[in-house]
């Protein structure tokens, strides 16, 4: 394949970025991103603005190295694992190459009365919401961002890397407060107390303590948590004021 082909095809997909990822990963991008000119799947950004196509995914705590690349042709062997000319094939038989497939047409929200059936189921008192395979991480993404934002606003620099590096199931992750404040651009002591506040608050539970209280270079295993049975959490999800039922005390 000549040099120019070769652009012309990168830059077609790259002409429809989000087409592109919604085939790559089965969905449509988070809810949240952490800037309009990009949308979000899991730790990988993509953007959608001046360099279209070109993409950043959280640092692998394996390796200690963060993959990105300049165009969607990467990305899709990055994301598959597979040559270029593999890529190029799987583009074709997915129809997004010669001509441009047609704009789908945009999901169907829940009606009000879903919302509402699935708010009251999960907002009964004392029990938060955790990721699982039947409510995973993303789907909740940004009602937890929202939360934050009300109840640790100070934290929310913090969250917003957490929520791009956790796992989107479970929303767990595992990283030092160096590593974090890295990719903050901070120092790892301004995530440190960032994650204090979070934990404080109960919009964070760490599962498994790395080192020490404090350590700063020992990873540790965190998780998100959607609190729930709170006035100010209902009023996140549901977008208006609610009334939070009060749990029943029963006589010992």
């Amino acid at each position: 394949m000549s040099l120019t082909n070769s652009d012309e095809l990168v830059k077609q997909l790259n002409n429809q970025v989000r087409e592109v990822c919604r085939a790559v990963f089965g969905r449509d991008p988070d809810l949240h991103s952490p800037d309009d000119s990009l949308i979000q799947y899991g730790n990988i950004l993509i953007n959608v603005g001046g360099r279209k196509g070109s993409w950043i995914a959280g640092f692998d705590p394996k390796t200690n190295k963060r993959q990105q690349g300049n165009d969607l042709l990467d990305l899709i062997q990055f994301r598959h694992q597979i040559t270029e000319p593999e890529a190029l094939a799987w583009v074709r038989n997915k129809g997004l190459l010669d001509p441009p497939p047609a704009p789908k047409p945009e999901p169907a929200k829940p009606r009000n009365e879903e919302k509402t059936r699935f708010i009251e189921h999960v907002t009964e008192p004392g029990k938060p919401i955790v990721g699982t395979n039947t409510n995973p991480f993303w789907k909740w993404k940004s009602p937890w961002y929202e939360q934050v934002s009300i109840q640790a606003a100070q934290s929310i620099h913090l969250a917003t890397v957490l929520g791009m590096v956790g796992h989107s199931t479970t929303g767990e992750s595992y990283y030092s407060y160096e590593e974090l404040g890295r990719l903050m651009g901070k120092t790892g002591k301004t995530a440190y107390r960032q994650m204090r506040r979070l934990i404080k608050n109960g919009n964070v539970e760490i599962i498994e303590q790395g080192g020490l209280v404090g350590d700063l270079k020992k990873s540790n295993r965190i998780r998100t948590v959607l609190k729930i049975g709170q006035a100010q959490a209902l009023e996140v999800l549901l977008g208006r004021k609610a009334k939070v039922r009060k749990p029943r005390h029963q006589t010992p």
